[in-house]
């Protein structure tokens, strides 16, 4: 998997876009992103894209910012990502 970009913080959201090898895959980080999203009661808009790129945008709703909470599940994610790299 691939990162095509870095984590950016910009207009009050922090993105990312990642490059699976195929759709199978990138439903399957949607999926674990989803679980860690729910154990942290803490929900990223998410959306597959042509075909095997996920985007990620984070940014705490109810502050209307991106918060230390956002960075915490950016990181918890890049770790899913290295999971996966490693299977």
């Amino acid at each position: 998997m691939e990162n095509t970009s870095e984590w950016v913080e910009e207009d009050g959201v922090l993105t990312q876009t990642f490059e699976c090898d195929d759709f199978r895959s990138a439903v399957d980080l949607f999926n674990r992103i989803a679980v860690l999203a729910e154990e942290q009661d803490h929900h990223p808009d998410m959306m597959i894209h042509d075909v095997r790129l996920i985007s990620i945008m984070l940014m705490s709703h109810e502050e209307g910012a991106v918060t230390d909470a956002d960075y915490a599940l950016a990181q918890e994610i890049d770790q899913v990502i290295t999971e996966m790299d490693a299977e």
